[in-house]
């Protein structure tokens, strides 16, 4: 089979689960959204709930799923190791289980295209292409020069053009549009990239061969 056929394939793949809906979990909770069930870009959650990571307003633990309430035209979810948060389509991010057991709205927060989770902290990917960070921080994984937690959301200083960023469970990565790869946090195992084990508190350049 052809270079473009594959493509043609994965294009096909891409398309059909995208009409079905989208899946992120957490380290014991799941969440699925559906489009068009319901209402538009509905979400739905169950599993471990010990921190409200469902949004029910409960920390009772499901078995089945169950709608997050409030929430409608949700476009991305995903699941931190034991807190949920939403992208909605007009930009707006609301995040549970960190601080609530319902969704809650991120104030001050620029229109947000994309984010990633870690297993306490969330990134965001704004429409101007900056990474905006909450949660936990005891290895820097909000790059902000600091190690303090916080649960309002602010901008990760000195990343601009940002098309691309993953969370991992204490630190963090970002990719520019020019092709140039950021790491920040927990770096114990070296997974910075930076041939150092040395946490960073702010982003560095991975560098490549």
């Amino acid at each position: 089979m052809g270079w473009h056929r594959w493509c043609g394939l994965g294009l096909w793949l891409l398309g059909m689960a995208l009409s079905q809906g989208m899946l992120a979990a957490g380290s014991g909770h799941s969440l699925f959204l559906k489009q068009g069930f319901v209402k538009l870009g509905a979400l739905w959650g169950w599993g471990w709930n010990y921190q409200g990571q469902l949004g029910d307003g409960t920390v009772e633990s499901r078995s089945k799923p169950l709608p997050v309430e409030g929430l409608s035209r949700v476009v991305q979810a995903v699941g931190g190791g034991n807190f949920s948060a939403a992208l909605l389509a007009e930009g707006s991010v609301y995040v549970w289980g960190l601080d609530s057991a319902t969704p809650r709205r991120l104030e001050g927060l620029p229109p947000t295209v994309a984010l990633a989770a870690g297993r306490e902290h969330l990134l965001c990917l704004t429409k101007e292409g900056e990474v905006w960070a909450l949660g936990a921080n005891e290895a820097g994984q909000l790059g902000d020069g600091t190690q303090e937690s916080r649960l309002e959301a602010r901008p990760v200083e000195g990343l601009r053009g940002v098309v691309a960023l993953a969370a991992g469970d204490a630190h963090s990565l970002a990719l520019t549009g020019e092709g140039i790869l950021y790491a920040w946090g927990r770096n114990e195992y070296g997974q910075l990239g930076d041939g150092t084990r040395q946490n960073r508190l702010r982003p560095v350049v991975v560098r490549f061969p």
